[in-house]
C-alpha cells in the first residue's frame, strides 16, 4: 500500500448517482400519454455523418441556450490563504470526529473523485482508518455498533464534493439540506438576497435560523454529528444536533501542554483576523463550517470536453460521444431520450427529487435494510424512495453509482433507466458483481423483497408512465457512456493536478491529527464479517438450530374467521385515531381464549374461539343490537357471580363513556343500567385491574389522555366495595406530572397494576405521553409518586412488564416514538422506546441502549412473551399513526406503513429485531395487541388491533420444538383468576417469574395465562405459585407440555 498513490480505481466511486439519469425515468418533458420507443420517429444516429451529428448538436446547443451556462461555471480554483488554509486543515482533520477516527476526507478525497471509491461509505470505527477507499472496512464490533456486520455502515453512496457550488437548491440525496425561500427586497442584486433554508435542524418544515445564508456552509455543519459518519456510538450519540456540535468544537478548544492554550488558535485568528485570545470566542461551530465550505467550494473541476465542444471546438469529443450527446439533449419525439429533463444545467441537475427504483443494498436507514429516501426528510408520503437528481460532472470517475452504489458499471445504471423492471429482475442481490462486499455474507431474498416493494411504489407513480424505453438498449447506453465521458475533467485524473488541494506529506495538523491516508485496493480488504448475535448462558441454548425466516410466524388472519371489512370511518380527530384494542379471555369457561375487538371507529366484535384454529362472530348472539365505538375493552368479574363481564371504554359522553356488559347464565351479555358506578367526564382510554388494597376483590384504574389536569384527580383509581359496585377513589393519587410540552394536560395511557418493589402489595405503572411517564408504589394503600429522572420516555403510550433477564424481578418496557429521521414535522418525541431495569426493589436503570430496543417508531401495545420457547422472554410491539389528512400532506406521513417489531431476547440482556426474519410482516394502523395461545398448541401468538380495521392474527409455527409448561390460576371468588399472583418455576439453575395482570397492555391484555418456555426441558424441577395475600403453593417434578390449573388453597 503506497501513502497517496493516485489509482484509476475505474470506479473510483463516488457520485451516488442514485440514477444516473433520472432523466431517463422522468422525462418531464413527454406527455403521460405518450407511449413511444425512443426510435418511433426522428432520426437514428447510425446514419448521421460527423458534419450531421455537428450540425444537429449546434441546433440543440442554441435551442437549449447551452452556452450561456458556461458563464455560471465559475472556474477560479483559488488554493491559498488563511481561510482557505483553515479549511484544509479541518476537512483533513479526525479531530473533527467525536472519537478522533475519522475526517472528512475519510469519505471525500480528491484523489478518489471527490467520493471513496465504495459502493457504501465506511465512516466510524473502520478497522484501519488510515485506509481511504477500496480495502477500507469496518470492524465488525456489534458490542459498539449494534447492526454491524462487517460490511459498510453508511447508508448511502457518498458524492463527489467537486464542484459542490453549483448546487443553488438542494444538498444530499435526500435534500435534508435545502432551500425553501429567497427574499429580494427592491434594489438588492442577487449577491445580497436572503436564503431561508430547511435543515435538520429546522422545527417542523420552517427555516433553520441558525443555519445562515450559504448553503454550501449549512450543509458542512451535519457529518459532524452524523452518527454513522463522524459522531460515532459514544455516551451521547443522542444528544441534540447542537449538543454534538459542542461536543465536536471541545476537541479543537483543547489546549496542548507546551503551549497552554489550542494549537488551533493562530489558525482561527488569521483566518478571520480577530486577535482576541479567549478561545471559545475566536473557535466557534460557525467559523468551522465557513471554513470548511470555503475549502470545499475550491473543489472546482469542469474543464471538460464537452463544455470546449459547446464553446466550439467541433473536436473535443468523439463522433460517439456526439451520439450519445444528440439522445442525451433530444426529445422524444426528436428520437433522443431527453436526459436533460432532469440533468440540467451547468452541474447537469436540476437538483429536484424523483424514484426509478434503484437497487436497495446495504444497511439502509432502518433495521430492515430499507431507505425510504426524501420521505425520511419531509414525511410526505409520496416522497417514499425519491432521490435528487445528482451532477454528472466528472461522472466517468465517480462511481459505484446510485444512491446506494448498487452499479459498478455506468452502463448498468444507463441501462436501469430504460427499464427498471428489467434491471431488477436480473439485478445480482448476491452482490458478488461488487469488491466491497467479496467478503459479506449477502442476504439476496431479503433484499429482493425490499427492492420488489420499491419497484411497487415506484409503478405506481407518475414518473413510471412517463419512461420511455428504447428498441437498442446495447448500443444507447455505449452512446451515452461516450458522451458522459466527455464531462470529465481531465485534472481529476491527473495527480499532479490534484495536488494542490491536498496537504503536504510531511503535515501532521496543528494538533498532530491530520488524517493522512492510505490508498489500498479490494484485495487487501480485511475480513471483519460478523454472523447474526446470539450468546447462550444456560443449556437452553442447545435448541434445536432452524431457519426461522420464512414461517416462524404465519399470518392467518384469513382462514381464522378474521379477515372482515368495515365500514368506511366517520371520525378522523385524534382520539379515534389512537383507538384500537383486543380485549382476551375465556369468557364462556370452556378452555380456549375468546376475543373482543375495538376498532375505534366503528363498533366492535365479540368473537368466540372455535376450538379449530380460528374464531366465530358471536356479536349479535351474545351482546344483542350492539352499537357505538369502543377503544378498549376488559372481561371481567365484577359482580363476582363466577362469570365474565365485558367492560367497555366508547366515545360517547351521554354513556360517561363507559358501558358494562353483565353476562347471565344462559351466556348472553346485557347493558347494566347502574354500570357498577363507574362513569367519566371526560375521554378515557386503557383500563387494569388489580387488588391495590388486598381485601380479596379486584379494584379498577382508568387512564384519561388528552383532557385538562385538575387539582383532586377524578375518575382514575376505582376501588371496589365486594358488593358489585366500584367508588372513585382517585383523591389516593398523587398528581401527575407535569408535561413541559403541555402543562395543561392530562395525557395518561397505559396503567399497570404490578409489584415491581417485591413487597406483596400492587403497585402502578403509568406510561404517559409527553413525559408524564409515572411510577406510583403502593404504600399502606395509597400511592407514592417514585418517578426518579430515569423514566424519560418521552411519549409513553405501550407498556409491558417482564423479567427479560431472568433475574426474580419484573422490568419495565415502554413504546415510544422513535424518528429514524434527522427532523421531524410533529410535536413530540424521537428518542424511541425505553427498557426499564428494575432492581428488585422498584428502583430503574435505564438498559435501553444496551438491550438495544429503541428503535420502533411510532410504538402502540406491547408484551413480553417467550416467543420461542427458549426460557428467556422476548417483546413485540406494534407501531402506526396517521391524521385526518391524506398521508401526502400529513406531519406524520413517515409513519403511515410502521412495521411492527419483534425483538428476540438474545439471553445476555440484549435483543434482536427480526420481525421480518421471523415473518412479522404487518404494516397497518396497529394500536392494541395480545400475546396469547389462542390454537392451545404450547407458544405464543399474536394478535393485533388495527385502528379503524379488522386485526390481524399470527400464528406462531414455533420451529424449534421447544418445549412449554402453562399455567392457569383458580383463585377466590372476589380475584378468581389470581390476579396479582407470581409464578416461579425452576429448570436446573434457571429460574423464571409471571406476574398475572389483568389490562397490561395499550387498551388490550395478555391472558390470565402464566406460559413458559422450556427449551429442551423435559421437567420442570420446582414450581411455586405465590398468591396475592402471600400464601405460597408448591410443586416438584412438574412433566412438561401440558397446560395445567393450580387451585388456591387455604
Amino acid at each position: 500500500m503506497l501513502s497517496y498513490q493516485f489509482q484509476t480505481i475505474n470506479k473510483c466511486h463516488r457520485f451516488l448517482i442514485y440514477c444516473v439519469f433520472c432523466v431517463f425515468c422522468t422525462l418531464n418533458v413527454v406527455q403521460a400519454s405518450e407511449d413511444i420507443l425512443i426510435k418511433a420517429s426522428g432520426f437514428d444516429t447510425s446514419e448521421l455523418s460527423e458534419p450531421e451529428l455537428d450540425k444537429l448538436l449546434s441546433v440543440r446547443i442554441k435551442e437549449l441556450e447551452l452556452q450561456k451556462q458556461l458563464s455560471h461555471l465559475n472556474t477560479d480554483t483559488l488554493t491559498n490563504g488563511a481561510l482557505w488554509q483553515l479549511g484544509q486543515q479541518l476537512f483533513f482533520s479526525k479531530s473533527l470526529s467525536m472519537n478522533n477516527d475519522v475526517a472528512c476526507v475519510s469519505c471525500h478525497h480528491p484523489m478518489l473523485g471527490g467520493g471513496d471509491g465504495l459502493s457504501l461509505s465506511v465512516g466510524v470505527n473502520a478497522l484501519d482508518p488510515s485506509i481511504l477507499g477500496p480495502g477500507r472496512v469496518h470492524d465488525g464490533n456489534r458490542l459498539v455498533d449494534p447492526r454491524a456486520d462487517g460490511g459498510p455502515n453508511a447508508p448511502r453512496n457518498a458524492s463527489s464534493i467537486f464542484n459542490l457550488h453549483l448546487l443553488k437548491q438542494a444538498a444530499f440525496w435526500d435534500g435534508r439540506v435545502e432551500v425553501i425561500n429567497e427574499e429580494l427586497s427592491e434594489g438588492q442584486n442577487n449577491k445580497n438576497k436572503t436564503i431561508r433554508l430547511r435543515t435538520p435542524d429546522s422545527v417542523k418544515n420552517l427555516p433553520d435560523l441558525n443555519a445562515g445564508n450559504d448553503f454550501i456552509q449549512a450543509q458542512a455543519r451535519f457529518p459532524i454529528i452524523a452518527i454513522h459518519e463522524m459522531f460515532g456510538h459514544g455516551p451521547n450519540k443522542l444528544d441534540s444536533n447542537s449538543q454534538k456540535r459542542r461536543l465536536v468544537l471541545n476537541n479543537l478548544l483543547k489546549a496542548d501542554e507546551i503551549s497552554k492554550s489550542s494549537p488551533w488558535l493562530p489558525l482561527f485568528q488569521n483566518a478571520f483576523e480577530d486577535t482576541q485570545k479567549n478561545v471559545e470566542t475566536v473557535i466557534t461551530i460557525d467559523r468551522v463550517t465557513k471554513a470548511l465550505s470555503h475549502y470545499q467550494k475550491s473543489l472546482v473541476l469542469t474543464t471538460n470536453p464537452w463544455f470546449d465542444y459547446v464553446a466550439g471546438n467541433k473536436k473535443a469529443i468523439s463522433e460517439q460521444a456526439k451520439k450519445g450527446a444528440l439522445l442525451f439533449f433530444s426529445t422524444p419525439k426528436q428520437g433522443g431520450l431527453a436526459c436533460n429533463s432532469c440533468h440540467s444545467g451547468p452541474g447537469f441537475s436540476d437538483e429536484k427529487f424523483y424514484t426509478i427504483a434503484a437497487p436497495q443494498i446495504g444497511r439502509g436507514k432502518d433495521s430492515s435494510g430499507t431507505d425510504h429516501g426524501r420521505l425520511l426528510n419531509t414525511s410526505i408520503i409520496t416522497d417514499k424512495y425519491k432521490f435528487r437528481t445528482p451532477m454528472l460532472l466528472n461522472v466517468q470517475v465517480t462511481g459505484p453509482w446510485s444512491h446506494a452504489g448498487a452499479f459498478a458499471d455506468l452502463k448498468q445504471v444507463i441501462k436501469h433507466h430504460f427499464n427498471p423492471s428489467t434491471s431488477l429482475a436480473n439485478y445480482n442481490f448476491g452482490l458478488e458483481h461488487l469488491s466491497q462486499f467479496s467478503h459479506i455474507a449477502a442476504r439476496p431474498d431479503r433484499a429482493k423483497a425490499i427492492n420488489a416493494e420499491v419497484l411497487q411504489t415506484f409503478l405506481a407513480t407518475p414518473d413510471a408512465k412517463k419512461l420511455v424505453n428504447t428498441s437498442t438498449p446495447e448500443q444507447d447506453a455505449l452512446l451515452l457512456e461516450a458522451f458522459l465521458f466527455t464531462l470529465t475533467d481531465p485534472c481529476i485524473q491527473t495527480p499532479s493536478c490534484i495536488k494542490k488541494w491536498l496537504p503536504s506529506n510531511d503535515d501532521k495538523g496543528p494538533d498532530g491529527n491530520l488524517l493522512q491516508g492510505v490508498f489500498a485496493n479490494f484485495s487487501e480488504q480485511a475480513d471483519t464479517y460478523t454472523p447474526a448475535a446470539f450468546k447462550a448462558l444456560s443449556p437452553l441454548s442447545d435448541l434445536p438450530k432452524t431457519d426461522p425466516r420464512a414461517s416462524w410466524f404465519s399470518d392467518v388472519t384469513q382462514q381464522s374467521g378474521l379477515d372482515y371489512k368495515l365500514a368506511a370511518p366517520t371520525f378522523s380527530d385524534e382520539y379515534h385515531l389512537m383507538g384500537g384494542g383486543v380485549a382476551v379471555d375465556d369468557f364462556n369457561a370452556d378452555g380456549w381464549e375468546d376475543l373482543f375487538i375495538s376498532h375505534s371507529m366503528q363498533p366492535g366484535k365479540l368473537f368466540v374461539n372455535n376450538k379449530k384454529g380460528g374464531f366465530v362472530d358471536v356479536t349479535t348472539k351474545i351482546l344483542g343490537n350492539f352499537s357505538g365505538r369502543q377503544l378498549g375493552a376488559l372481561f371481567m368479574d365484577y359482580d363476582q357471580d363466577g362469570d365474565k363481564d365485558l367492560l367497555l371504554v366508547e366515545d360517547d359522553i351521554n354513556q360517561g363513556y363507559f358501558r358494562l356488559f353483565t353476562q347471565f347464565p344462559s351466556g348472553v351479555m346485557r347493558p347494566s343500567f347502574n354500570k357498577a358506578g363507574i362513569s367519566f367526564e371526560r375521554f378515557t382510554h386503557s383500563l387494569s385491574a388489580g387488588d391495590y388494597d388486598g381485601d380479596g376483590d379486584l379494584d379498577l384504574f382508568a387512564a384519561h389522555w388528552g383532557d385538562v389536569t385538575t387539582t383532586v384527580r377524578q375518575g382514575y383509581l376505582w376501588n371496589n366495595s365486594a358488593k358489585g359496585m366500584f367508588e372513585d377513589v382517585s383523591a389516593l393519587l398523587p398528581q401527575t406530572r407535569i408535561s413541559p410540552l403541555y402543562p395543561d394536560l392530562d395525557v395518561n395511557f397505559v396503567p399497570v397494576f404490578s409489584d415491581i418493589d417485591n413487597d406483596n402489595d400492587l403497585d402502578l405503572l403509568i406510561a404517559a405521553d409527553y413525559l408524564t411517564t409515572q411510577v406510583l408504589l403502593n404504600e399502606d394503600k395509597k400511592f407514592v409518586d417514585a418517578t426518579s429522572p430515569i423514566i424519560n420516555d418521552e411519549n409513553g403510550m405501550g407498556s409491558a412488564l417482564g423479567d427479560y433477564d431472568n433475574d426474580g424481578d419484573l422490568d419495565w418496557f415502554v413504546s415510544s416514538i422513535w424518528n429514524p429521521i434527522e427532523q421531524k414535522a410533529y410535536k413530540g418525541g424521537t428518542t424511541g422506546n425505553r427498557l426499564y431495569n428494575n432492581d428488585g426493589q422498584g428502583n430503574f436503570s435505564d438498559a435501553t441502549d444496551r438491550a438495544g430496543v429503541r428503535q420502533g417508531y411510532w410504538g402502540w401495545g406491547a408484551c413480553f412473551a417467550d416467543f420461542n420457547n427458549d426460557g428467556w422472554l422476548d417483546i413485540f410491539h406494534t407501531n402506526g399513526m396517521r391524521t385526518g389528512q391524506i398521508a401526502e400532506e400529513s406531519q406524520v406521513g413517515q409513519f403511515y406503513e410502521d412495521p411492527s417489531r419483534l425483538f428476540i431476547n438474545n439471553q445476555d440482556g440484549t435483543f434482536s429485531e427480526k420481525s421480518l426474519d421471523w415473518g412479522i410482516t404487518h404494516t397497518g394502523q396497529g394500536r392494541g395487541i395480545s400475546c396469547l395461545d389462542f390454537d392451545n398448541d404450547g407458544d405464543v401468538d399474536i394478535i393485533i388491533a388495527n385502528n379503524g380495521a379488522g386485526p390481524t392474527l399470527y400464528s406462531n409455527n414455533n420451529l424449534s420444538g421447544s418445549g412449554y409448561l402453562s399455567v392457569k390460576l383458580v383463585g377466590k371468588l372476589g380475584n378468581p383468576d389470581g390476579v396479582g399472583a407470581k409464578i416461579i418455576v425452576q429448570t436446573g439453575q434457571m429460574q423464571q417469574l409471571r406476574e398475572i395482570r389483568l389490562g397490561s397492555n395499550y387498551l388490550s391484555n395478555d391472558p390470565l395465562v402464566a406460559h413458559f418456555g422450556l427449551g429442551l426441558n423435559s421437567v420442570v424441577d420446582k414450581l411455586t405459585v405465590i398468591w396475592p395475600d402471600g400464601q405460597k403453593q408448591q410443586l416438584k417434578n412438574v412433566p412438561a407440555n401440558k397446560h395445567m390449573m393450580i387451585t388456591y388453597k387455604e
